[in-house]
């Protein structure tokens, strides 16, 4: 039982590629012409909802 939790619950381990392969997928989501510095400055002073 103990083991089946383990699979489970535990986090597995990722190679150096599935992590390149997961920050590549995240990268090609972002916007190519960057940020608005103004708009990050605005949404940190706002806080956390």
């Amino acid at each position: 039982m103990i083991a089946c939790l383990e699979s489970v619950l535990m986090p597995r381990k990722a190679t150096p590629a599935q992590h390149l392969a997961a920050i590549r997928a995240i990268r090609a989501r972002l916007p190519q012409d960057g940020f608005d510095h103004a708009e990050i400055d605005a949404l940190k002073k706002q806080g956390r909802p």
